[in-house]
């Protein structure tokens, strides 16, 4: 669990506050649909018959650990696509860790 925390904290040092500005409307519109919709159909599809009670999986819908995993690939494919010189790869990061958080 230290070594998450570390990478985090290391994957997140990138971060500056003003990279959240860049965020439009659409972007928190694709944000809620990601964290309300998609992230509890997926649990609840996965864990159809694992035999968890509905607030068991409203927990883990809403705490599960999440996101280590995209973190280290958004960071890494947002430098790779700003190199590209593709539009709105500045968002990229900063909607990943919204996610995550």
């Amino acid at each position: 669990i230290l070594i998450i925390s570390i990478l985090f904290i290391i994957l997140s040092a990138r971060l500056d506050l003003s990279d959240f500005s860049h965020l439009t409307f659409a972007s928190l519109i694709f944000l809620a649909v990601l964290i309300f919709i998609a992230r509890p159909v997926s649990v609840f599809v996965s864990t159809l018959r694992g035999g968890l009670n509905w607030k068991e999986k409203i927990f883990l819908s809403w705490m599960a650990p999440r996101g280590i995993v995209a973190a280290a690939i958004a960071s890494i494919f947002a430098l790779r696509l700003s190199e590209t010189g593709l539009p709105q790869t500045e968002l990229l990061v900063p909607l990943t860790f919204s996610v995550i958080v």
